[in-house]
């Protein structure tokens, strides 16, 4: 009798295990992702006029108040023009952008579909822009403050159930040992549900001060730098990261870089930006 009970345990196992291995494939399956890379260069940044443009497009696509949270100048948030001076928004941000000079956009937007049957899962948009101190520091270094933004909506057709984020990456990658990642923002992680989350980073020197600032909201979601993916110094990265638990509609990432270096490297750029979105039916 023991023998045979001990034996149903064992059948009952074996069975709870191919009913647990069933069920991962059968989640793998409703899963898609995508990745992209852009290799920022002055050929592949954006004119004045195709970030006005993509504020137009994205102001009509997800609101003003998200096309705001872009760049912060030198854009008339009215009109969407640039004007001469840098500007500071309202919304989102970024705002606040004191004794910096905007120099440069790059964007990337792709679609993430997966399932099974595949279907659209995700849309998505990214931006990367770039501001310069406008002054050096005490030992000569201009200071650089990158602006991350990404964001998602999830694919609410007619026909079928509305599809979730999982997973938002914005990564920068500076790859020149002569450029110092120096300060990152969000610098720890926080767990937030329909709160409003400030990023952005001041640095002080020379009786002045340079920095950026703005918000981000975050929907049940956990939102921060990435475990390995922060590395300061010459050459180092920073990745922040949205774990978005599964939540439905729109979702955004903002953060903040700053590096700094001896030389003026207004035109000249080297550096991978990476960003990468995770959807489920």
């Amino acid at each position: 009798m023991i023998k045979s009970i001990a034996g149903s345990a064992t059948i009952l196992g074996v069975a709870g295990s191919a009913q647990a291995a069933s069920s991962e494939k059968a989640s793998e399956k409703k899963v898609g992702a995508k990745s992209k890379t852009t290799r920022l260069s002055d050929e592949n940044a954006l004119s004045r006029r195709e970030v006005e443009d993509e504020i137009q497009r994205l102001a009509q696509k997800y609101g003003e108040e998200s096309a705001k949270s872009i760049v912060a100048g030198p854009v008339d948030t009215q009109s969407g023009a640039f004007g001469d001076d840098v500007m500071t928004t309202s919304g989102s941000g970024p705002s606040n952008t004191q004794n910096l000079n905007y120099l440069k956009s790059w964007n990337q937007d792709y679609k993430v579909r997966g399932g099974t049957p595949e279907r659209l899962l995700l849309t998505t948009d990214h931006f990367l822009s770039v501001y310069k101190s406008n002054e050096k520091d005490s030992q000569g270094r201009y200071h650089y403050f990158y602006w991350h933004w990404s964001q998602t909506e999830t694919n609410s057709d007619y026909w079928h159930d509305e599809t979730h984020l999982k997973f938002m990456r914005n990564k920068l990658n500076i790859r020149s040992t002569d450029e110092e990642v120096t300060d990152i923002s969000p610098s720890s992680t926080s767990d937030l549900n329909g709160r409003q989350k400030s990023v952005g980073v001041t640095v002080g020197y020379g009786g002045a001060e340079f920095g950026i600032s703005g918000e981000v909201y975050v929907k049940d979601a956990t939102f921060g730098p990435e475990t390995g993916g922060v590395d300061k110094g010459p050459a180092g990265e920073f990745s922040a990261t949205l774990d978005a638990n599964g939540t439905q509609g729109r979702q955004s990432l903002n953060a903040t870089t700053v590096t700094r270096q001896a030389r003026d490297r207004s035109g000249f750029y080297d550096c991978k930006w990476t960003t990468y979105c995770e959807g489920r039916q």
